[in-house]
């Protein structure tokens, strides 16, 4: 069984759904700390007046930076239509009907938990791209009891221990926070993949 981690982000890069994809069991990370300026309660998309790009963002109740990313609470400020406005800059690109339809139903979800949305967003996202039936764990309803952790790749490798995967993947960018070794004597195939030139 192949297992993959990651934090829930809003929307992301199409390199976290290439990981998906190629993974039997998805967790995800909700218990990290929630941090600000980052990528769980927002993305970037091109801008309307030319410049490169600009922010969508959900916006959140202040004073949470410390909180953990499931308990992160989204503001009742209005947000929703703002970042449907600002996907109108690709109305000429082709799909995009389906993905502003796909998109309306992603902001319709009803909570006001950014972990819970960024997950839905997740699953919807992988639905419309046809992904194979992948289990969707988050971290903080699974509570597996991991035992000791003393540095960050030992979530992974203890992730894996208790749910019997053979293979752990995660994407190059996190590939310094793992020792090879370390899951392979226990019986772990650590696996950096790369992704994919999609141009």
């Amino acid at each position: 069984m192949r297992l993959a981690a990651m934090q829930p982000y809003f929307l992301p890069y199409v390199g976290y759904f290439h990981l998906m994809y190629h993974c039997d069991v998805f967790v995800s990370f909700d218990t990290a700390q929630y941090i600000r300026h980052g990528w769980v309660n927002r993305n970037r998309i091109m801008h309307a007046a030319g410049r490169a790009w600009t922010y969508i963002t959900v916006p959140v109740v202040s004073g949470q930076s410390r909180a953990r990313i499931c308990d992160v609470r989204i503001s009742a400020q209005p947000w929703r239509e703002r970042i449907m406005g600002q996907l109108d800059v690709y109305r000429n690109a082709p799909h995009f009907g389906a993905v502003r339809t796909l998109m309306r139903h992603v902001l319709d979800c009803e909570t006001d938990r950014l972990a819970t949305l960024n997950l839905f967003g997740l699953r919807l996202v992988s639905e419309y791209l046809g992904f194979p039936d992948i289990e969707i764990k988050k971290f903080s309803r699974w509570d597996p009891g991991l035992g000791r952790i003393s540095k960050p790749g030992d979530w992974a490798l203890r992730m894996s221990e208790s749910l019997g995967a053979d293979e752990y993947v995660n994407p190059p960018g996190g590939a310094g926070l793992f020792d090879a070794d370390e899951f392979a004597r226990t019986g772990v195939k650590l696996v950096i993949q790369d992704m994919p030139d999609f141009a």
